[in-house]
């Protein structure tokens, strides 16, 4: 599956819905995913979970996203949603440099560390 496709982007909220309510934050907002310079995704997180919602992926003003994660390429991607890179300690030791509001960091890391992406990954 290509990553940031709309395949892609339906998986990340199936996945993101199984995980538990212990397991993630409470923010909501727009989330531009982006690896390399050309390819980028916007999707909504609500109540910290991705939802595969058809007009978030579009074309979205920048002024409307709250938080750009940029990745290098897609090995660097997967390997913070298999778990084999913690997004965490990348986020800590100043290696993975998100654009946006903390919060809204902090509920995307809690998602991504509890291991409900990792077949994503």
């Amino acid at each position: 599956m290509e990553p940031l496709s709309d395949e892609w982007v339906i998986a990340l909220a199936e996945a993101s819905a199984a995980a538990g309510d212990d397991q993630i934050g409470d923010r909501s907002g727009l989330v531009a995913v982006t690896i390399g310079k050309k390819q980028s995704v916007v999707v909504s997180l609500v109540d910290g979970r991705f939802v595969a919602d058809r007009g978030a992926t579009g074309s979205v003003s920048d002024d409307r996203i709250d938080l750009t994660l940029p990745f290098d390429d897609p090995d660097e991607l997967a390997g913070y949603l298999s778990g084999r890179r913690s997004m965490a300690k990348a986020y800590i030791r100043g290696d993975f440099k998100p654009v946006g509001s903390t919060g809204v960091l902090l509920s995307v890391i809690e998602l991504v560390e509890s291991g409900a992406l990792k077949s994503l990954g």
